[in-house]
């Protein structure tokens, strides 16, 4: 009887530990893993420690940068024979914009034109006047007069040249204007045959750089009080949509309008491509600083279940823990939250609910 009860219970044994084996691999096989194809295609965050901030909505418009902008004026009355620029168009400083013929310019020809025949002379009677002085026929003051009547002279050509120079005097009558810097053309207001006036007190060109634009944005009386110099803006425009860009609040104008009972606030941005045109309405973005710091997550990593939120911690692809956690403010893509959650840790931002949804029906 002995050895039987010793086989009984070594069966029982077997059969315990086999039972102990079959509820392990049971419970191993309950065990959720992403698989290789959810690999390749997760998304992971970083939480990080952020400043909070709260998003200002304000409306404006884009304007040209007043300090690279130029005004260019005419310099002489007459009347325009060519245009060699148009409106939109983008000019190389010194590059040619019209050509007025001009009664002052040709003045300025004719003056050259006297002031070099005057200095020929005058050179004539220097070099006689030398060698007078040399024989000793005449005095060094009656040199000394003929010396100073040459330097007259000179300087009498130095100012006609530099006048041709200034209103770009070409050919006789004809005297060009030419873009003083580089830019694009905002302002045109000279057509072919059009008089001028000498005393013109309107720009005919206004060449500005659009690589650096402001935006005026308008501030109503109950934000004043937030807004500050060197706060970040983000700037988008209905032409060009999902694209923004970043600017920096540079000046603001502490006046209201009396009408619209805003006050503006001037912000700068780069403007590659020259994308944005002075004129476009723009959405504005003020980005306003709260003094205080909170872990900042992706907003995508996020899980809306039962009134609840939720993110999934990601440590391993057989490691994953979802953690409950309260949202402060969204600001853009991110979402400030408070809970067990500690920065350096990675979130899952793709798929997220659905490996939600797998591991809260398995209870892990």
């Amino acid at each position: 009887m002995k050895p039987i009860r010793q086989i009984t219970g070594i069966t029982l044994m077997l059969l315990s530990f086999s039972a102990c084996n079959k509820h392990n691999a049971k419970k191993e096989d309950t065990r959720f893993c992403l698989t290789p194809s959810m690999m390749l295609s997760t998304h992971l965050d970083t939480a990080r420690t952020a400043e909070v901030k709260t998003r200002l909505v304000l409306s404006g418009q884009i304007t040209c940068n007043e300090q690279k902008t130029i005004r260019v004026f005419p310099l002489a009355g007459g009347k325009v024979v060519s245009m060699k620029a148009e409106l939109g168009d983008f000019v190389n400083e010194g590059q040619e914009l019209a050509v007025i013929r001009s009664g002052e310019a040709a003045g300025f020809s004719q003056q050259m034109v006297a002031a070099e025949s005057a200095l020929t002379l005058a050179k004539k009677n220097l070099d006689a006047a030398e060698d007078m002085l040399h024989a000793g026929i005449i005095s060094s003051r009656d040199y000394l007069a003929a010396e100073k009547e040459y330097d007259v002279a000179s300087a009498e050509v130095r100012r006609v040249r530099e006048m041709l120079k200034i209103y770009n005097v070409s050919d006789g009558a004809d005297y060009i204007i030419k873009a003083p810097v580089s830019g694009y053309i905002l302002e045109k207001n000279i057509n072919n045959n059009m008089d001028i006036r000498p005393d013109a007190s309107e720009s005919v060109f206004t060449i500005s750089d659009l690589g650096e634009v402001w935006v005026m944005a308008n501030v109503y009386e109950s934000d004043i009080a937030n807004i500050k110099t060197g706060y970040g803006a983000e700037i988008s425009t209905i032409s060009y949509p999902g694209k923004t860009l970043k600017g920096t609040v540079d000046r603001i104008f502490n006046t209201v309008d009396l009408e619209s009972r805003v006050m503006k606030v001037r912000i700068k941005l780069d403007n590659p491509g020259c994308l944005l045109k002075p004129g476009m309405f723009a959405n504005i973005i003020l980005l306003i600083p709260e003094g205080r710091k909170m872990i900042s997550v992706d907003s995508g990593a996020l899980v809306f279940d039962r009134n609840r939120n939720y993110v999934i911690v990601f440590r391993d692809k057989c490691d994953l823990d979802v953690r409950e956690v309260k949202i402060y403010k969204t600001s853009d893509d991110r979402t400030y939250i408070s809970g067990d959650i500690r920065e350096g840790e990675r979130l899952i931002t793709h798929d997220e609910l659905f490996i939600f949804k797998t591991i809260m029906e398995r209870g892990l």
